[in-house]
């Protein structure tokens, strides 16, 4: 048994306030205000640092290191999450691209995954999102248009339970259908790189659809017809909308401090979910913030893109200190809101009795000294 006390508790449907937290065997077991009356077991002194739900990443391509798409075994997977633990980030759901349908290969790579699903301790595998790859060629990562067959994505979900979520343009030829497939297999089909119309996107929600994925990259916004009417783009659609859930890369540089408090302003912190969509492969994701966000030109289509490798704690400092985002919204937005839409509500994203004991301590620059990945110490400058 375990206690925090003296901590500034952060929750999202309480705001902050003075408290304690304890847990035992991977479950929080006691939440309270003030001092507590009784100790049993170990006690951490938080020292009146800002104390939340473990931290949950819904789109992270690789860091530190190491590409998730490159993980060769358990082992290998499980050392990723570990590391993306160390910055109180206890649950991640790591993003795939390129995969079309089954294969024996496919098959072999997710074996694994599927197996680590299955931890019931330390930081969580949260399923796999698959970024596409079926998206029209002007807005695909590698310009390439794919069209997807409904039965061989039936196939490849019913193969691979671990796959949880799929970025898809639902106006592209079988996306609609394709997505009454995921969502009836329990994978969440999320609308990006596309540039569907409004009736498009009604049908997409009428199938089951719920989210977009990062909002303002990789889509477009009002666009006119032959005769010069103006339309609303999945941007303006996803605000339109009360049903999608938006993901949010909240580094400052995606988007500047001004638009992520639009964003806020519109959706509130129950339709947003902040990620990582972190690429850095061979980038250490803290230490030297210049390296944070990498600026790269692109000869393809002559812009610039942005190389996220901003840590969640520093995503938070960017919508506290810059975007003047109350905390406990901001929190919620990599806590209780991520925890809903992957339909873990009932265990993750608050501190609570009976949920998993995932917990991250910080302090007032959003530096992470405690991390408990399911009843597991990650790290911890307390002691």
């Amino acid at each position: 048994m375990t206690m925090l006390k003296n901590a500034r508790l952060v929750c999202p449907d309480k705001g902050v306030f003075s408290g304690f937290v304890e847990w035992d065997k991977g479950k929080i077991i006691h939440v309270g205000e003030g001092e507590p009356e009784a100790v049993q077991g170990e006690v951490i002194d938080a020292g009146g640092l800002f104390v939340s739900a473990g931290f949950l990443d819904m789109h992270m391509h690789g860091g530190f290191g190491f590409d998730f798409g490159s993980c060769k075994d358990a082992d290998e997977l499980r050392e990723a999450l570990w590391l993306n633990a160390l910055d109180g980030v206890t649950g991640v759901m790591p993003t795939h691209s390129g995969v079309e349908r089954l294969t024996d290969e496919v098959a072999e790579k997710y074996a694994f995954y599927n197996e680590v699903m299955k931890d019931e301790t330390g930081p969580e595998l949260l399923g796999v999102h698959l970024e596409g790859p079926f998206f029209p060629a002007e807005l695909a990562p590698g310009g390439i248009e794919k069209i997807p067959d409904p039965t061989a994505v039936k196939e490849l979900v019913e193969a691979v339970p671990c796959i949880k979520r799929m970025t898809i343009a639902p106006e592209i030829p079988n996306g609609l259908e394709t997505i009454s497939v995921l969502e009836d297999h329990g994978v969440t089909a999320s609308l990006g790189h596309g540039a569907p119309d409004s009736r498009t996107v009604r049908e997409a929600i009428a199938r089951g659809s719920r989210q977009v994925t990062h909002l303002y990259s990789g889509m477009k916004g009002v666009y006119r017809d032959a005769e010069s009417v103006r339309h609303p783009g999945l941007i303006e659609l996803a605000y339109l909308y009360d049903e999608l859930a938006v993901e949010l890369i909240a580094n400052g540089k995606h988007l500047d401090s001004d638009l992520i408090r639009l964003v806020f302003r519109i959706k509130g912190p129950d339709g947003i979910f902040v990620v990582t969509d972190s690429h850095a492969r061979d980038i250490s994701l803290r230490g030297d913030k210049t390296q944070y966000v990498l600026k790269k030109w692109s000869e393809a289509d002559g812009k610039y893109h942005f190389n996220p490798a901003m840590p969640i704690p520093e995503m938070l400092r960017v919508m506290v200190k810059e975007a003047q985002i109350p905390l406990a919204d901001a929190v919620k937005t990599v806590t209780a809101t991520p925890a809903r839409l992957l339909h873990m509500e009932n265990r993750k994203g608050k501190l609570a009795p009976g949920y998993d004991a995932d917990i991250a301590a910080w302090d007032e620059d959003f530096q992470v000294k405690l991390s408990v990945a399911r009843g597991k110490e990650i790290v911890n400058q307390l002691k």
